[in-house]
């Protein structure tokens, strides 16, 4: 009998053993599914790929839309958008999680500011056709988190998003600040002054090449003055001016002769006010500038020595 008895509880504390794990197991499974149903996508790809405009409404009423012509670019108030700042735009969209509904009833909404006509949102639309809506509410209780509804849903979602800081930025902060707004391959001939010093280079038979002042030529590293092209179409501006009476006194310029013929100058002032201004051929406003751009424009790669002076008359006539 004692025997029997030491097997049966034995067998008693295997099972309590069992179900203890059964239940844990499946807790904790159920956590996981949990976890990667709030991580899948709120916006379906299909959506984003097809969406042809996006308006942020936000807290005080004011819209900014966000077009995309057919050829997939956007345009934000008729200006080219940022390429950083447009892919920002789809990938805080296709990101989005569903995450965790922290409320399933409409009367919970103003807890999470979700209610009333000062909530933010961001409405995506497929030509005329609204295809998806967001309604940003209040900050979560961790960094990024914020509390959403999507489209009709009474849910609010407790989700892990840029959207807000999106929602915040004005036109300018969305425009296309590139100062050499190009095309790289259209690049015939490039010229650049700082202060009293001037460079030119010329593309003969797919090869860059360096014009002295005395007309001869010189050949270069390819590769480098590669580099010094990608960083000179990489320059951006910092934000827009419209008042051009700021540019004072052209300090440093940048002549480039395009296919054609065409010519795209950039004329950066001296500071004024602590600020410096760069002047682009037939733009109506100023590029706010973080420096004078000496450094990025000083063609350094060169192992032959500085080029000599030249007056600034003869500079000047080269730029204007």
């Amino acid at each position: 009998m004692k025997r029997f008895r030491s097997t049966f509880l034995l067998l008693g504390l295997f099972i309590v053993l069992l179900l203890v794990v059964i239940f844990y197991t499946s807790d904790g499974a159920k956590q996981r599914r949990d976890e990667k149903a709030e991580m899948k996508p709120l916006i379906q790809s299909s959506v984003i790929d097809s969406m042809t405009k996006v308006i942020f409404k936000k807290s005080d009423g004011s819209e900014l839309a966000l077009l995309r012509s057919d050829d997939g670019s956007w345009t934000v108030g008729g200006f080219a958008l940022d390429a950083d700042e447009q892919k920002k735009l789809l990938n805080v969209l296709s990101d989005l999680p569903k995450g965790k509904v922290v409320s399933r009833i409409k009367a919970n909404w103003s807890k999470y500011q979700l209610e009333g006509d000062s909530v933010p949102i961001a409405t995506l639309f497929e030509n005329d056709n609204e295809v998806a809506k967001l309604f940003v509410g209040g900050s979560g209780p961790t960094h990024r988190q914020v509390y959403v509804r999507f489209g009709d849903e009474e849910f609010v979602r407790l989700v892990q998003s840029e959207l807000p800081l999106l929602l915040g930025y004005d036109m300018n902060r969305w425009r296309d600040k590139r100062i050499v707004a190009v095309d790289q391959q259209q690049l015939q001939a490039l010229t650049v002054r700082i202060a009293d010093e001037r460079w030119s280079f010329r593309l003969e038979n797919a090869q860059w090449i360096q014009i002295k002042d005395d007309g001869s030529s010189s050949q270069i590293d390819q590769e480098k003055f590669t580099t010094y092209l990608k960083n000179i179409f990489d320059l951006k501006a910092v934000g827009f001016e419209p008042d051009t009476t700021k540019f004072v006194n052209a300090d440093n310029a940048l002549a480039l002769t395009l296919q054609g013929g065409s010519e795209y100058v950039v004329s950066v002032s001296k500071k004024e006010g602590g600020e410096f201004f760069a002047q682009v051929t037939g733009q109506t406003e100023l590029f706010r500038l973080s420096s004078d751009l000496n450094a990025q424009l000083r063609p350094t790669f060169l192992n032959s020595p500085p080029p000599s002076l030249i007056s600034r008359e003869g500079i000047k006539a080269k730029f204007d």
